[in-house]
């Protein structure tokens, strides 16, 4: 997941080693971010939150303005786990 600093959130389906997959700098062209990391979902509800990004590798507070905009947004987020991810 990419969250971009005008607020726009980008996701990608897929396993973090699959052969085939989008980097998060792809996604914005290596533009700063708001956040990155992974998402996992499950049945479609979230599971788990890191900051898994190799290029970017974002300290924790970009974590948790992903967790604020998530909230804005009306994910529900009780239980859910946000971890550093590298």
């Amino acid at each position: 997941i990419v969250l971009a600093p005008d607020g726009e959130l980008y996701a990608a389906p897929g396993e973090f080693n699959a052969a085939v997959k989008v980097h998060h700098s792809s996604i914005l062209a290596g533009a700063p971010v708001a956040a990155a990391g992974e998402i996992v979902a499950q049945a479609g509800k979230l599971v788990r939150v890191t900051s898994r990004s190799g290029h970017y590798k974002p300290p924790m507070c970009l974590l948790d303005q992903l967790r604020a905009e998530l909230k804005q947004r009306g994910v529900a987020l009780d239980g859910i786990p946000f971890e550093k991810g590298y």
